[in-house]
Formats: structure tokens, sequence, C-alpha cells
């Protein structure tokens, strides 16, 4: 991986699809649907930040709207009788821009079994653990160590960047990096997770990038000296 161009937008289209799914007539229209999903997922990220909130889905039609949830807690999403739903759909109710929200508004659950091996929920934990003013190398090295443990046996590349925004003017021991698993040199088609998050903590801004590549690319391009290139 380079780090010329964001990972997730380089594979769209190969084995990546969309986040967001709607055409739009005008450019007007395009750049109204643009800013309102984008407030959409700010609004949910902030929401729904004890629910591990791991992607958002959206997906528009002719007067109707559809939002995919993927989350490891459902259950704080749902509520007891649905009850934290129904007050999450009035409140979304008053962001979309679709006729009669109440009734094309659509919101669907879905639960993730393992998301230790998503990017941005690692993401999110280590800058929940840095509020709380935690020693960020063992912070890092805990969530490595969780990463290896959910992955088993696919043994994926893992790579963990903490480092404050000023690095350049702090010693070289500030900020940590840590890497496993078997890194490949070519992975276009491989299912590459990846999420870049800013967090304040003490007025020091800490970047933590997280990124997984599985053990073997699908389509090997040629061999040099005996080792795939």
């Amino acid at each position: 991986m380079g780090q010329k161009i964001n990972p997730i937008a380089y594979r769209l289209g190969v084995n990546i699809d969309w986040p967001s799914r709607w055409a739009a007539s005008k450019k007007k229209q395009y750049q109204e649907f643009l800013l309102e999903d984008a407030k959409i997922r700010r609004f949910l990220e902030k929401r729904l930040s004890l629910a591990g909130l791991i992607a958002v889905n959206i997906e528009r039609s002719f007067n109707k709207m559809k939002l995919t949830l993927q989350t490891s807690r459902p259950g704080v999403v749902i509520g007891r009788g649905g009850k934290s739903l129904e007050a999450l759909k009035k409140e979304l109710c008053q962001i979309v821009s679709v006729e009669e929200p109440e009734k094309n508004l659509e919101i669907r659950i879905e639960e993730v079994e393992r998301p230790e091996l998503s990017a941005l929920f690692v993401a999110q934990k280590i800058a929940d653990q840095l509020k709380r003013r935690l020693p960020y190398r063992q912070v890092v090295q805990k969530e490595m160590e969780r990463v290896r443990e959910a992955e088993g046996l696919l043994r994926r590349y893992q790579e963990i960047d903490c480092l404050p925004q000023c690095h350049e003017l702090l010693p070289t021991t500030a900020g940590c990096k840590m890497q496993g698993g078997k890194c490949l040199l070519f992975a276009l088609r491989d299912d590459v997770n990846s999420f870049l998050r800013e967090e304040v903590v003490d007025m020091t801004g800490m970047f933590m990038n997280c990124t997984k590549l599985p053990p073997k690319p699908l389509l090997s391009v040629s061999k040099r000296g005996g080792k795939d290139a």
C-alpha cells in the first residue's frame, strides 16, 4: 500500500461498493445529497458513539431513503421495545430532505459479529482510551493483540500508527507504530480495511491509521526469484 491516495477510494468498483448509492439529475441536487450524507454520518457517529457504529450505508430512490447501520451493539441502537430506534428515526426525520420521512425513511440494523476486524472500530477504541489519558504505547499494543486474536488463522497484515500532530517538533520517541502479519506487494483486489481518525488529547492531535490486508492476493502478477511480486 502506498500513501498517495485513499486505499478505500482506490478500490471502489473493484471489490468495494460505494457507501452511498443514489443518482442525481442536477448538479445542485448532487451537492445537496452529498452534504446531507456527510451530515447524517456525523450525526450518527456522535449519537451512536456507545453502540460501536462501524459503517453507514445510504440508499436513495424516488422519494424513499434507506439507512443501513452496521454496529457491534444492535441492542443499544434498538433499545427496549424499539423505543431508542423510534427516537433515532424522529431525529433523522429532521435532517433528511425526503418527503414524508416518517413513511419513506427506513432504518435497518445489522450486527457485526467480529468488530475487532474493522479499522474504524479499532481507531475509535484507541481514541476513547487516549481521551482517558492512558499510555498510548500500551493501548496500541493491547488493541493489536485483540486484532490478532480475532484474525485467528488468517494472519492478515495489520498496522496501527499513533503519532502526534506535531511529531516533527517532538523527539523521535514520540508516537508509536506496530505491524503484524504478512504484507503483500500486490493487494488491489484484496479486502482492505483502512480508517484515519484525528483526536484531540491534551491539546495534541493524535492520528490513528489502522490498515489490514489478507495473507494471499487473489491475482498473482508475476514471479521474481521464486517469490510473488
